[in-house]
């Protein structure tokens, strides 16, 4: 690689730290390294994929109209247990 190309990849992983923390570059750095993939791109696609991997988490809802009651399921597993 020369000092040019050099150059371009140090100032592309410094323009990620505008929309990745920094834990997220070191993580994607290390992998890339690991793996002997000393490219820029690599680096970028493996912190996309994880953000788009990223699920998001919603509030356990216990009541709601179409939940049954817990009993009715236990009751249910009891039936089918015994053949009824």
């Amino acid at each position: 690689m020369n000092h040019a190309a050099a150059a371009r990849t140090i100032q592309g992983l410094l323009s990620l730290s505008k929309k990745y923390m920094t834990a997220q570059i070191d993580k994607a750095c290390d992998t890339a390294w690991r793996s002997q993939a000393f490219n820029y791109r690599v680096i970028k696609r493996l912190l996309e994929n994880e953000t788009a991997a990223q699920q998001q988490t919603m509030e356990f809802v216990a009541d709601h109209p179409i939940i049954r009651p817990v009993s009715e399921y236990s009751d249910f597993i009891r039936r089918s247990i015994q053949g009824g």
